[in-house]
């Protein structure tokens, strides 16, 4: 879980992970293409995705021995949960 003062830090990051990976994943791709043959577009994306699932299986969430998140807590009068912006 990420402490509620560094969400946003943690959004912006996250948000710009993203972007470079959709702006510089094709060329990646188009790269190995080229030189390697179709196939190999898609070794490099499981590749990335292999990558992507052992950084988060690294990640402090899952190495501090706390596998379970928390309960979404209610909000008593209006029946919304807290931070979601679902009602029920």
């Amino acid at each position: 879980m990420v402490p509620v003062g560094m969400r946003a830090r943690a959004l912006s990051t996250l948000g710009g992970s993203m972007r470079v990976g959709i702006f510089v994943g094709p060329f990646i791709g188009a790269g190995f293409m080229h030189f390697f043959g179709l196939a190999s577009a898609y070794v490099v994306a499981l590749v990335a995705v292999l990558g992507a699932g052992g950084s988060h299986t690294a990640s402090p969430i899952w190495t501090a021995g706390r596998t379970t998140v928390p309960p979404m807590r209610r909000s008593p009068r209006s029946g919304c949960s807290a931070g979601t912006g679902t009602c029920s």
